[in-house]
């Protein structure tokens, strides 16, 4: 146990002057026929959550959690996983989300970092076994390593596009193992800065393949859940979203944006798929759950991209996972 002196947090009132009760929130009240918890399904981000320290441009963190003094990477990270379920379940959270660098830390290869995640994933298979708490979604962290300072997807690299394919192959793995019910792409180190560095034609090309990729290979491996698409106001993601979507056509992706990314959506064949929503209640219309940290709008690029890929249905089209060149740093590397 983590937090060995926090009980179950429980309803007392408008009234309680308990810091660690629900004032307004009764789980099983019933509103317009179905009570708060079935209307809301709350989800708790492992990455604010847990993985936060309150570091910021001014200052490092300042956040004391029971593991911050643990020094061994793997042995915080089995910790955490004591903390998550822990904490949904005294709070009564039904559903948690996360990066697999999150809950696993990265190795100096792609092999030993898939590794440490089969570890850690071992052990959220194993607290699932007897707890209510499930997975919302699951996503790869694409953006806090150097090496995707040009971007992933839209990479000049051939080697991060390859190596981002291997990381995002194991995550959908990782998801289907896990009972994911979606599935995340967030880009926030995607597109270009301005015109002038760039060929964007090709770049959003390459996002429209790695799209298709993702989504073949996930019905491949029989994971049925919902992709999603984070966008972020002022991500480069936003600008090279915005016609990429129109050219290409990989399955589908359901995604969570602005009303204008419909536009994205049409232009990639991605419709019939995508719930076009900017705010948590959108997200909440699609996947029927409340998640932490999603974002409040995203500027009109996106609707690009997605239109131009058409990831309107789930038909398979290319198999770019099987190809040798992802082959091999999946997970050899």
């Amino acid at each position: 146990m983590v937090f060995k002196d926090i009980g179950t947090i429980g309803y007392e009132g408008r009234d309680s002057k308990n810091p660690l009760a629900f004032k307004y929130y009764k789980a099983d009240e019933v509103v317009l026929g179905r009570t708060m918890a079935d209307w809301t399904r709350f989800a708790a981000a492992y990455w604010h959550t847990l993985g936060a320290d309150g570091t910021d441009m001014f200052g490092w963190g300042t956040m004391q959690r029971p593991w911050t003094t643990i020094s061994d990477p793997m042995d915080k990270a089995k910790v955490k996983v004591d903390a998550i379920f822990e904490f949904c379940e005294k709070l009564g959270i039904p559903f948690f989300c996360f990066h697999d660098r999150d809950i696993a830390p990265e190795g100096d290869t792609l092999r030993e970092t898939n590794r440490n995640l089969d570890v850690i994933v071992g052990l959220i298979e194993d607290y699932m076994k007897t707890s209510p708490v499930r997975l919302l979604w699951g996503t790869a962290n694409m953006f806090s390593n150097p090496r995707f300072v040009h971007g992933v997807a839209s990479s000049c690299n051939a080697d991060i596009f390859a190596f981002a394919a291997g990381q995002v192959k194991h995550m959908l793995e990782v998801s289907k193992r896990l009972g994911g019910q979606n599935y995340v792409f967030w880009g926030g180190r995607e597109g270009y800065e301005t015109l002038l560095n760039t060929d964007s034609r090709l770049e959003q090309d390459n996002m429209a393949r790695f799209f298709h990729m993702a989504v073949d290979y996930a019905r491949d491996i029989g994971f049925t859940g919902q992709f999603l698409m984070s966008p972020r106001p002022s991500s480069r993601l936003n600008i090279s979203t915005t016609s990429m979507l129109r050219t290409h056509s990989p399955s589908y992706v359901a995604t969570v944006l602005t009303p204008s990314s419909s536009s994205i959506l049409r232009r990639t064949m991605l419709r019939s798929q995508v719930t076009p929503s900017s705010t948590s209640s959108g997200i909440a219309a699609s996947t029927g759950c409340w998640a932490a940290s999603m974002p409040t709008r995203a500027t009109p690029f996106l609707v690009g991209i997605l239109t131009r890929c058409r990831l309107t249905r789930i038909l398979p089209h290319s198999r770019w996972w099987k190809s040798s060149r992802i082959a091999a740093f999946s997970p050899a590397d």
